[in-house]
């Protein structure tokens, strides 16, 4: 007999600064700390400022493409404002 646990999925952590591009009528980007480019989908005025450090607590969004392209779509769950 399987048995399901009912624990959440912990979503992972992404730190980095928030960037604006005026590539095909703007969108906004997190370039992580790591080096790694995602476009934010999600996520309000207090967080899409650039230039501006955060905490993003999100999921990569797996089967969509943005019209940016580039990178891969961070799904905002939360966020946190680092100094």
């Amino acid at each position: 007999m399987l048995r399901r646990r009912n624990k959440e999925m912990a979503v992972p952590k992404y730190v980095g600064t928030v960037q604006r591009t005026d590539i095909e009528g703007g969108s906004w980007l997190l370039q992580s700390d790591q080096g790694v480019t995602y476009q934010l989908k999600g996520g309000d005025s207090a967080l899409l400022v650039d230039g501006l450090r955060a905490e993003v607590d999100g999921r990569i969004a797996t089967k969509q493409l943005g019209i940016a392209m580039m990178g891969d779509i961070l799904e905002v769950v939360s966020y946190r404002l680092l100094d």
